[in-house]
């Protein structure tokens, strides 16, 4: 295995570019006075795009264990970025719900995302930008579908 290079490898590279995007996302997070791990933000953005889910919705969506969930939901509670409230319609249910401290973290988390974009744009060009993101979602699709069947 002398000759494997991590570099080549889709997963290796992907996990790594991950790790680098999640430090300095997490820098920022703390800069905003949010020492909040960046798995959570996938909970806001879920909930952004649909609000009053339960936890077993968000465990789907984000294809995490309950328990990881469950930690991630403490974490934004105490910060009140999320607040739980009893299903109207289900009382053994409890939906989840974004607060606008919630609201207003997520939109200051995007504003750095775009940043984040606008910096790659300069360094490889919008087109390249936009088709590599377009091909991560297709992989990402696809390996979700493969893991639902």
């Amino acid at each position: 295995m002398k000759n494997f290079n991590p570099y080549n490898n889709f997963g290796y590279l992907t996990t790594r570019i991950s790790r680098l995007i999640q430090e300095r996302s997490k820098a920022k997070l703390i800069n905003l006075g949010y020492n909040i791990p960046c798995s959570c933000l996938g909970i806001l953005a879920d909930l952004i795009h649909e609000n009053g889910v339960t936890q077993k919705q968000l465990g789907s969506s984000l294809v995490k264990t309950k328990s990881s969930i469950n930690k991630m939901l403490e974490t934004l509670e105490s910060y009140k970025l999320v607040e739980k409230k009893l299903d109207e319609h289900d009382a053994r249910n409890k939906l989840i719900y974004i607060t606008p401290a919630g609201k207003k973290l997520f939109n200051q988390v995007v504003a750095k995302d775009q940043e984040f974009t606008d910096f790659l744009s300069k360094q490889y060009g919008k087109t390249k930008v936009l088709e590599t993101k377009e091909l991560l979602n297709k992989v990402y699709e696809t390996l979700l579908e493969q893991a639902r069947n």
